[in-house]
């Protein structure tokens, strides 16, 4: 990245809940609402004084030169969604980025991207990056998630949840801990649980306090390029010491577990042991199936 590269409060906006809307309402009907709704995104940087960047597919990118003003735009955007069945999530960071062919790329962008995809419909998640740069008077809209190691960082990063006023989080990261307990002695504790997930190839590992998403959109760690997967499906991270798959999509993952026992998960999250498949939408004996295999191991590669 360049010396000069200017530093800016990104913010990428998602909008979820487009594939039951086509099926409710038809094409064209959906592709209008989609296309309200992204006009209406557009104004609200506007509004606050940013500068509109692009968009790709249903997502909006855009900056600010004051983070107080992105902190404003992303509120109005998840907390007075459009009717129906769509809403918004986004993501919120501060950094350096170089501007380029009528975009914007760096590491900064590709963590608010990553920020974006973690958060749920109707949530923003924002770095502490971001939340340095605001007075403490708007701190009240944001509550620590926890500390997270994205992949491709060695460094973790402390995530801020923004709440509605009446709301608890809605993306569950940290777990309560018992008395005597210390932060420390839980890493030390939850170290040696890994996960692997083999597809096309390629095997993509996830250890403790980390994570790996999957979907069709390329920023996934696990890009399944179908148009029955979601632009960003499910995700696998390690908290803690244990596994967990979430599914984020409208169609479901499927799970079949080594001894055979095969479930769906709609907007859920399960724990993965020992080994399996995962299966995005469709059943892992269907011929069309994309099958990522999963494997769970602790300490020197036993599997719990």
């Amino acid at each position: 990245m360049s010396p000069n590269a200017p530093e800016v409060a990104l913010l990428l906006a998602d909008i979820t809940g487009s594939t039951p809307l086509y099926e409710q309402v038809g094409d064209a009907a959906a592709l209008g609402q989609i296309a309200d709704c992204l006009d209406w995104l557009r104004s609200i940087v506007a509004e606050e004084g940013g500068t509109f960047i692009r968009s790709k597919g249903d997502d909006v990118l855009c900056c600010f030169a004051d983070a107080s003003a992105a902190l404003k735009a992303v509120r109005q955007m998840v907390s007075r969604p459009p009717t129906g069945p769509l809403a918004v999530h986004a993501g919120v960071h501060f950094g350096p980025i170089i501007h380029a062919h009528g975009d914007a790329f760096g590491d900064a962008v590709n963590l608010t991207a990553r920020l974006a995809a973690m958060a749920k419909p109707g949530e923003a998640l924002l770095s502490r990056k971001l939340v340095d740069r605001l007075p403490k008077t708007e701190s009240r809209f944001l509550r620590l998630l926890d500390s997270i190691t994205f992949k491709g960082k060695n460094a973790e990063i402390d995530v801020y949840s923004l709440l509605e006023d009446d709301a608890a989080p809605r993306t569950e990261i940290t777990a309560s801990r018992g008395p005597g307990h210390t932060r420390t002695r839980q890493r030390q504790a939850a170290a040696g649980v890994t996960v692997t997930l083999h597809y096309a190839g390629r095997s993509e590992h996830c250890g403790e306090r980390a994570s790996l998403s999957i979907g069709r959109s390329p920023d996934c760690d696990v890009v399944i390029g179908r148009a029955w997967v979601s632009r960003t499906h499910a995700a696998v991270s390690v908290r803690r010491g244990k596994v967990q798959l979430e599914d984020r999509s409208s169609s479901g993952t499927y799970v079949s577990v080594g001894d055979g026992y095969e479930f769906l998960l709609r907007r859920e999250t399960v724990l993965l042991t020992g080994s399996g498949v995962i299966s995005p939408a469709l059943r892992p004996t269907d011929a069309r199936a994309e099958v990522i295999r999963y494997e769970v191991a602790r300490g020197g590669g036993e599997t719990p």
